[in-house]
């Protein structure tokens, strides 16, 4: 792969700098508005998903729930160690090696 490029599946490469400036990701994202879907999809069912005891929750949500703790008051304690998945989601992606 060449040097200050990342690539997809290493061979698509980008101008150094673009993928983390395109791509950039920050706690804000967090606590973004909540998309509400278009009538149609009352088609599908209108529900909210019950989230398994032990299910691990990204931690965006974490973040979510501190800022807003009316959002999703049956998901787990933000204190509760453990059960918050992908801690360095606001930091790029890094390429590696095939």
């Amino acid at each position: 792969m060449r040097t200050g490029a990342l690539g997809t599946a290493g061979r698509t490469f980008l101008r150094p700098g673009a993928y983390a400036e395109t791509c950039a990701v920050t706690d804000e994202f967090a606590a973004a508005a909540i998309h509400h879907n278009g009538p149609l999809w009352i088609l599908a069912g209108r529900r909210s998903r019950r989230v398994p005891e032990h299910a691990l929750v990204h931690a965006s949500v974490r973040l979510r729930r501190e800022r807003d703790p009316a959002y999703r008051p049956d998901l787990p304690d933000a204190t509760e160690p453990g059960r918050w998945a992908d801690p360095d989601w606001t930091k790029p992606a890094q390429p590696h090696d095939r």
